[in-house]
């Protein structure tokens, strides 16, 4: 069986309205507020990571701790953004205020600048697997615990039958969790 996947990336807010308003067949977010019109089928765990270019002074370290982050040039996503939320919660809960040197609204384009070498930002080291393969990215690990366990579900609307395709691709979605 062969099938097409579209991906659209969007905030945990339009994930839950789209698959409310039966526009979406799975979701992929954060777990932050469990929503009691959505199914959580699977979900795994993402820690975050300091993304940076490897000619960047931080790509060295092994770890970095949010506490002994102000002095970095920092990237930010938009206020709605689930990623920044759970970034500001721990850095609140650290004490820590961020200068930050840029806002955009795109995975891609905090990668983008990232790889500039003028600063870092923070996503799910997942979000930027691939260019860490290739070496144009380095992914350094938070110490923090807050975010070195951000749990992210598989959802869908609670009642809401899914097609044959739907559903083998959420088996498969789901088997990657278990196994990854």
């Amino acid at each position: 069986m062969s099938f097409q996947v579209e991906i659209i990336t969007r905030d945990n807010i339009d994930v839950v309205h789209g698959l409310s308003q039966d526009q979406t067949d799975i979701g992929v977010m954060y777990k932050l507020n469990p929503v009691s019109e959505l199914d959580y089928c699977a979900e795994f765990e993402t820690p975050f990571a300091v993304i940076a270019a490897p000619h960047h002074p931080l790509a060295q370290k092994k770890e970095i701790a949010v506490r002994n982050s102000p002095a970095m040039q920092w990237r930010r996503s938009e206020r709605s953004n689930a990623t920044r939320r759970i970034l500001e919660k721990a850095l609140t809960s650290a004490g820590v205020e961020i200068d930050y040197t840029l806002q955009v609204n795109s995975i891609e384009m905090a990668k983008e600048f990232a790889s500039t070498g003028m600063g870092v930002t923070v996503l799910p080291a997942m979000a930027a697997q691939v260019e860490c393969a290739n070496g144009s990215l380095v992914a350094i690990p938070l110490s923090d615990w807050s975010l070195r366990r951000v749990r992210v579900g598989l959802c869908t609307h609670r009642g809401h039958e899914l097609s044959k395709t739907a559903q083998t691709f959420l088996d498969l979605l789901k088997q990657r969790c278990v196994t990854h």
